[in-house]
């Protein structure tokens, strides 16, 4: 299924698509791949498609329509990109080992099953862990597609769900809101009428509150009531993301 993943902080949420679209042999000829690789010898990609010398202008390869049944290309990180009229463009990092074969295939979905604002991740094996410091040693890994939020959950859209739970519930609004996480309190300021507002000057004490900033101050038990609130006004399941699948989302696949 097709996750769709709204960002905040470390969190993210998801829905899935009645019928992911696929290619079936009518539609094989209408779909072009590119494979985007580093303009120098010895320069390597980012598993993201971005280029560890950005001011160089990425390179790009026409490969063929899908499928392409076989590319010889030199070990190293692509992106490759697949694109069909009617879908949105598929962006696919792709991982080659020494001597090794790889096959990816991808499922394209059109804009509104997206949705405005998110960016799909197509599912197939990645590479988690591997940080030295930490002692973790890197093991392949595999997820389904998902699509996740490009930017994290802001406080007007948190403001939102608070402020509409409160007008049927006051105390549940005051559950969720942002507060001291250690000492109580409230970061936020509830009016008499029980309308949520950002805190602005010495009330904001020392954190930005404005409107585009991501919400901060809240724990797992609030992400989830703010994905349960977001299901319910969407009409698709939304919830947080694996571990594996934030991880994917934040590295790619290398």
């Amino acid at each position: 299924k097709l996750s769709r993943s709204c960002l905040y902080t470390r969190r993210v949420c998801v829905f899935a698509p009645k019928r992911p679209k696929t290619l079936d042999n009518s539609e094989t000829s209408a779909v072009q791949i590119r494979v985007a690789y580093p303009r120098n010898a010895g320069e390597v990609a980012t598993a993201a498609g971005w280029y560890l010398r950005p001011s160089v202008r990425d390179k790009e390869a026409y490969v063929g329509k899908a499928p392409v049944v076989k590319l010889a290309a030199p070990m190293g990180s692509y992106l490759a990109i697949v694109r069909k009229k009617g879908y949105r463009d598929v962006r696919c990092p792709v991982s080659v080992g020494r001597n090794a074969d790889v096959a990816q295939s991808v499922k394209l979905y059109r804009e509104e099953e997206i949705g405005e604002g998110f960016v799909y991740v197509p599912g197939g094996p990645f590479i988690s862990g591997g940080d030295p410091t930490l002692r973790m040693e890197p093991k392949v890994r595999e997820v389904g597609d998902f699509a996740i939020g490009r930017y994290p959950v802001t406080c007007a859209e948190y403001l939102e769900f608070i402020n509409d739970v409160g007008s049927r519930d006051r105390e549940e609004a005051r559950k969720h809101a942002p507060r001291w996480q250690d000492v109580g309190g409230f970061h936020w300021i509830e009016g008499d009428d029980g309308v949520w507002r950002l805190p602005e000057g010495k009330d904001a004490y020392k954190l930005v509150w404005t409107p585009d900033q991501p919400v901060v101050e809240v724990n797992w038990f609030d992400a989830n009531a703010y994905c349960a609130w977001r299901s319910e006004r969407e009409g698709r399941k939304v919830e947080l993301p694996s571990e594996w699948a934030w991880e994917k989302a934040a590295r790619g696949v290398d």
